[in-house]
């Protein structure tokens, strides 16, 4: 039985990492974008960056690929604005439209991608 599993796990495990498109050849993994994210420049009020939050959020939630980190944040982002916490409140809102901004990038990359990723025979 456990010699089974070995020869399932190995035909399994062989075929990882050979997806390529149509043309046969290999296909390359998306450039980083955090990077370019993390160098933004603080929103300079609490409204400011809970209005970009929501708007990035709702961009994701359109694409249907919205990060539970986004909402988390958000609502994190609220709470330390309600204790008065501005400049925490400011953070965590801009890292919320990060996460926000990423998932949205994230689904058009998977948009454009997913064929490329469909194991072939």
């Amino acid at each position: 039985m456990k010699c089974w599993h070995m020869i399932v796990l190995f035909l399994l495990v062989g075929g990882c990492g050979t997806s390529e498109d149509s043309n046969n050849a290999p296909v390359s993994a998306p450039s980083p974008v955090a990077d370019v994210h993390k160098e933004a420049m603080p929103s300079a009020s609490f409204s400011e960056a809970l209005d970009a939050a929501t708007a990035a959020i709702e961009v994701a939630s359109q694409k249907r690929h919205v990060w539970i980190t986004s909402v988390v944040l958000l609502k994190q982002a609220q709470s330390a604005a309600d204790a008065g916490d501005e400049e925490n409140a400011i953070r965590l809102a801009d890292e919320a439209r990060i996460h926000a901004e990423l998932a949205a990038e994230q689904a058009d990359n998977e948009k454009a991608n997913w064929r490329a990723r469909v194991l072939k025979e």
